[in-house]
């Protein structure tokens, strides 16, 4: 009899063991399961945050290599190395169209300076003198439309002129433009192969309105960078920042590089419910200009 009563009492134990064991089992595994969970939820907003920071930063740094590239060939295209067509010269009716780059206003969000941006050149096939004619006939017109403001250089051949005037029409077929608006020295002409480039004015501004980049070459703007600022420095060949407005003696005395901040804030917020902020600042030198003025 009492044989059977301990045997009963230790089935009892090993059974109340146990259950003590299954029930501290799963309060451990409750326990391990909320840590790996909250252990996720950070790992994956720590995730989304790096991700944000990344996307934010690289956005901000192609802007500026994009503008600091079209900033190394600036003035690319213009005839400002002839000595009778120089950076402001007297000689001209207007001294503004042989300005490489136009920094007459005090705002520091925006820039505007000419280029040849699709780097096509033509050559032109019969002698033009602008006293006489408005007639330029050209190796090829297939890329050039009315409105197009242009740059004649005759300094393949050993001249020493530039001229500046806008296309008022084209004749494809005869592969020809007519051109007004001429601005050019005295005495120019332009004998065949002559050279002959499409140089229009770039501008790159912050638009405070839309909070955006936007870049236009004549065609309407294009936004570069939504959510986003701009800033221009202008500096002397020590780092000196130039104080605007800039004229003709200061591109040709004094500046040498200017540095652009682009800001850009996140399109998505961070994990805190706040948006990124990345600013990238690079300085580019102005070494399409030519100084031995």
């Amino acid at each position: 009899m009492t044989e059977c009563i301990d045997s009963h009492q230790t089935l009892k134990n090993e059974q109340g063991i146990t259950l003590l064991e299954v029930l501290v089992s799963i309060a451990i595994a409750s326990i391990m399961l909320l840590f790996t969970m909250q252990q996720y939820l950070s790992t994956t907003k720590q995730s989304r945050d790096n991700q944000i920071r990344i996307s934010t930063f690289l956005q901000a740094q192609a802007v500026v290599q994009n503008i600091g590239f079209d900033l190394r060939i600036l003035g690319n295209g213009l005839p400002f190395e002839q000595s009778q067509f120089q950076i402001g010269d007297a000689g001209l009716s207007d001294p503004t169209v042989s300005l490489p780059i136009l920094i007459d206003s005090i705002a520091t969000n925006k820039i505007l300076f000419r280029m040849n941006e699709s780097g096509d050149v033509e050559l032109l096939t019969q002698d033009f003198n602008p006293l006489f004619d408005t007639n330029i006939h050209l190796t090829d017109t297939s890329n050039i439309v009315v409105n197009d403001p242009i740059y004649l250089s005759n300094g393949v051949i050993g001249g020493e002129h530039g001229l500046y005037a806008v296309v008022s029409a084209v004749n494809h077929s005869s592969k020809f433009v007519t051109v007004g608006g001429i601005v050019t020295g005295a005495g120019a002409t332009f004998d065949k192969g002559s050279m002959f480039e499409v140089v229009p004015i770039i501008e790159y501004s912050h638009d405070t309105i839309t909070d955006e980049i936007v870049r236009n070459s004549g065609s309407g703007p294009v936004v570069v960078a939504e959510n986003a600022s701009l800033q221009f420095d202008y500096q002397d060949e020590n780092g000196n920042s130039l104080t605007l407005p800039l004229v003709d003696t200061d591109i040709i005395d004094t500046l040498r590089a200017i540095e652009v901040t682009v800001v850009v804030e996140s399109g998505k917020k961070m994990s805190d419910g706040n948006t990124y902020s990345s600013e990238v600042t690079q300085k580019f030198g102005l070494r399409n200009l030519s100084y031995w003025f």
